[in-house]
């Protein structure tokens, strides 16, 4: 699970409905051994893949080598053929 915290969206304007938007303030990947990428649509994996680019550019720079090995494979980009 990931903390998250809820705001108002900068895409929200004055003429319209309030849009709402999420920031994960946890960054941990997703155990990708536990997903069936063939049951998710394009705009998930994307999301998906988005998310581990992200927890992977954050989470990098504090690593030592043998750390950022398993980060690289627990973050690979799933359900594109190669």
């Amino acid at each position: 699970e990931n903390l998250v915290v809820v705001r108002e969206s900068e895409a929200s304007n004055s003429d319209g409905p309030k849009m709402l938007e999420f920031e994960a303030l946890t960054m941990a990947p997703f155990d990708s051994r536990l997903v069936d990428d063939s049951l998710l649509s394009d705009d998930e994996l994307d999301w998906l893949n988005d998310y581990h680019t992200e927890v992977r550019s954050k989470i990098a720079p504090h690593l030592n080598d043998k750390e950022l090995g398993w980060l690289e494979n627990a973050t690979r980009t799933i359900g594109v053929a190669a």
